[in-house]
């Protein structure tokens, strides 16, 4: 009986430790389908008078503090911004704060009784020391003193004087971008790994700090983080997607050779069949998945990314909390739209069309 009670026990703690702390992904938030987990959560959280820690990306925060406040509307909540899209929720105890010790007073000072000087002691005369009056002989100077030859003094030794240490300014400003990318990326820790072009890998997100890049991996659990060995040359390629100024998130596998654009007419384009081409837009734009949803040309929207080919066409369309991946079927007419060319298949839409 003793046995299977302590194994209930055992079994009970366990149960409790695995729930300090879930993971939903962001396709379960962004669907509902962690809705029921995340709300149990924060009504065991609550009832136990834990702070709710939330990691996820900012702008998922709406959706989880929506759920967190119709399960536990008096929990405490802290959220962290990353950058991985993945949700992470933890339990912690609340910690109460210490009362501060009352300073004791000081005991007084015992009093201070003045104690009369000693008269002084006349002092004796010292006695008289006789000095016995001793001559030294110089002794007799030898041969060699006789006969010293004359020698000039030897001036002293002057050090020369140091050489001013050359620093380069480019060195200089690459070491004070890195420190800036450490520090706002990897909470000030040095990021020592390098990376270079072709080792780069689709998901991966670019951040540029003037001719430093650094290149931040999301895994399921944590980021890895890069420095550039290599320059990354023009910006505007087929292989990156700009998400503002500075930032651009790597879309296919990464090649070394600098794109060259060249009229269709000059180019022996690959001829693809329509299941090669669907398979190529999947493998480099949709993490080798089906695309879930279909589109027409008369759902473009100004600011989406048109990736055109000869039989499918795809959409990339940002928002505030994903990035949203959409498939055309035929061939779309790319002189009836206005469109700005960022690269040889790759367009932005200016105008929605009418």
């Amino acid at each position: 009986m003793k046995l299977v009670l302590a194994c209930s026990l055992l079994l009970a703690s366990f149960g409790l430790s695995a729930q300090s702390e879930i993971s939903v992904s962001g396709d379960a938030l962004v669907s509902g389908a962690a809705d029921t987990q995340i709300r149990g959560f924060a009504r065991t959280a609550a009832a136990k008078n834990q702070t709710i820690s939330v990691s996820a990306p900012n702008y998922w925060h709406d959706l989880i503090r929506e759920q967190l406040d119709a399960a536990a509307p008096a929990a405490k909540v802290m959220f962290t911004d990353v950058f991985n899209e993945i949700v992470i929720l933890r339990a912690e105890a609340n910690v109460a704060p210490v009362a501060p010790t009352p300073p004791v007073a000081p005991e007084p000072p015992a009093p201070v009784v003045p104690v009369a000087p000693k008269p002084p002691v006349a002092p004796l005369p010292p006695p008289a020391i006789k000095v016995p009056d001793v001559s030294i002989a110089k002794p007799a100077p030898t041969a060699d003193e006789m006969v010293k030859p004359n020698v000039p003094p030897v001036a002293p030794s002057v050090d020369a004087p140091p050489v001013p240490e050359v620093v380069d300014p480019g060195a200089a400003r690459r070491a004070a971008a890195i420190a800036d990318l450490s520090k706002s990326l990897n909470e000030g820790e040095a990021i020592a790994s390098t990376l270079k072009l072709a080792g780069m890998q689709y998901g991966d997100r670019l951040i540029v700090r003037g001719d430093v890049v650094a290149v931040v991996r999301s895994g399921r659990l944590r980021r890895e983080f890069f420095i550039l060995e290599e320059p990354l040359g023009e910006t505007n390629r087929t292989e990156l997607l700009r998400v503002s100024d500075n930032t651009f998130d790597v879309q296919s596998t990464f090649s070394t050779a600098r794109e060259v654009e060249a009229p269709v007419a000059t180019v022996a384009a690959p001829v693809l069949s329509a299941a090669d081409e669907l398979a190529r837009f999947e493998r480099g734009l949709n993490r080798s998945k089906p695309f879930a949803d279909k589109f027409t040309v008369a759902d473009l929207r100004s600011d989406d990314v048109l990736y055109v080919g000869k039989h499918y066409s795809v959409v990339l369309r940002a928002s505030r909390i994903r990035l949203a991946r959409y498939l055309i079927e035929g061939k779309v007419d790319i002189s009836t739209l206005k469109l700005e060319q960022q690269a040889s298949n790759r367009y932005k839409v200016l105008d929605t069309p009418r």
